[in-house]
């Protein structure tokens, strides 16, 4: 999963990349007045800079989306861990109270057999 991750990034890094150089190759080298290239120039950096936001917002709501995953991982495995141990320590406190009952049963039993004696 994380190899696909950054072969995405970084083939659209590339695209990008590959996109400002072979851009600009094509301007520098059309036979235009100089007006025109400077248009040129302008549009295709708009285009570029346009691009570039768009990879830039990509790769935040990627981030955000991969935070956010790993926050709800972490609440479930938290909520099973509390349900764990509110269920573990149920357990002991039904055998502490059962301990507690047989002890009291015990020395109720032992006490009626010491005025049994008497």
């Amino acid at each position: 999963m994380q190899d696909q991750e950054t072969n995405y990034k970084s083939f659209i890094l590339g695209a990008l990349v590959g996109g400002v150089i072979g851009a600009l190759s094509a301007l520098l080298f059309a036979p235009k007045s100089g007006k025109e290239l400077r248009r040129d120039i302008a549009d295709t950096s708009t285009d570029l800079y346009d691009r570039a936001s768009d990879y830039v917002s990509q790769i935040v709501q990627d981030g955000k989306n991969k935070a956010q995953s790993i926050i709800n991982t972490a609440r479930h495995k938290a909520d099973v861990i509390i349900s764990d141990a509110n269920d573990y320590k149920d357990s002991v406190q039904n055998r502490f109270d059962n301990l507690k009952d047989a002890a009291k049963a015990g020395a109720e039993a032992f006490k009626a057999d010491l005025k049994k004696d008497n």
